[in-house]
């Protein structure tokens, strides 16, 4: 089959045998580039392997599903609540560690996947993880309708968490950089001319700078919720203590009912199109990975989430 394994820090195609042993083999059509990926492969974490944990596709009996890609021992407590990416055993995860979803074929186990809603085309499908990501900061930091609500960065996890406040009926502010991510918030409901005084800030960038913003514009006693991580070590500064802020870790989300935040990520992109067709700014096939990663690395292009087709 062929797949884009990292060699020497850059994607190269290459041909593997298909994956073999327990579990579910899966047909991908769709695996999408996260900003983990190039992360990760700046790291050193991602050599000799092949990358893509938003990913979906179709079992062998012909079901579209996306697929969480978080696998833990099935048996300590936070596996039984769904949360895998906690196991105490230590979790595995496609494309860290396990062969990613930027290939032909996956071998999955059958409960990590989750059937799509009818109307939910698997061109956009990559997108059902991220957005699962969105919704789960929201989770985390407890957002509602009556509070004032600032995104910080409009990447593809800003832009996410826009669109996944506005599913909930919820409006809020966003930070963007660049005027392609401005009109993209835009057009998901988020406005891009930002005040003071917010309930809720969530920071979907994870530096220095953008805590500071996110402590800057959040009003006394307020709740920051982190989405984007910490490649780095952040600074924070003393305004973190005087404003008595709470700030709220989000890394995943949750993989069982109730609350099995894929399904309401592919409920959202189901009921409203418009986000994937605003979020997906590139498509590209496997033969052209050095391009897509490039796209992918270059926020001034207009590029937001960058997919390779492949079924």
């Amino acid at each position: 089959m062929r797949a884009v394994r990292i060699e020497n820090a850059r994607p190269a195609l290459v041909d593997m045998d298909q994956p073999a042993g327990e579990g579910v083999l899966v047909k991908v059509a769709t695996a999408s580039i996260c900003g983990s990926d190039l992360h990760m492969i700046d790291q050193g974490w991602a050599e000799g392997g092949v990358l893509g944990h938003e990913v979906c596709g179709t079992t062998p009996d012909g079901t579209a599903v996306a697929i969480e890609p978080f696998f833990g021992c099935g048996g300590c407590h936070f596996c039984d609540d769904g949360y895998r990416s906690l196991c105490t055993q230590g979790a595995d995860f496609l494309g860290g560690g396990l062969q990613g979803g930027m290939a032909e074929y996956l071998r999955v186990p059958d409960y990590a996947l989750v059937p799509l809603p009818t109307g939910l085309s698997l061109e956009h499908a990559s997108l059902v993880e991220p957005m699962a990501v969105a919704f789960h900061v929201l989770n985390q930091v407890n957002v509602t309708a009556s509070e004032r609500v600032l995104v910080v960065g409009a990447g593809a996890i800003g832009l996410a968490t826009a669109a996944a406040l506005k599913s909930r009926g919820i409006t809020c502010d966003i930070a963007a950089r660049h005027d392609a991510q401005k009109a993209i918030a835009q057009s998901l409901g988020a406005n891009p001319d930002i005040t003071d005084g917010y309930d809720v800030t969530i920071d979907a960038v994870g530096s220095s700078e953008s805590v500071a913003l996110a402590m800057e514009k959040t009003r006394p006693r307020g709740r920051i919720g982190m989405v984007g991580c910490f490649w780095e070590p952040a600074k924070v500064g003393i305004e973190f203590c005087t404003k008595e802020l709470t700030l709220i870790a989000s890394f995943t989300y949750k993989c069982q009912r109730p609350g099995r935040t894929f399904e309401e990520a592919a409920k959202a992109l189901c009921d409203n199109p418009e986000i994937a067709r605003q979020m997906i700014t590139h498509r590209f096939a496997l033969e052209a990975a050095s391009d897509a990663f490039a796209t992918a690395r270059d926020r001034q292009s207009g590029g937001v989430k960058v997919v390779f087709d492949i079924a």
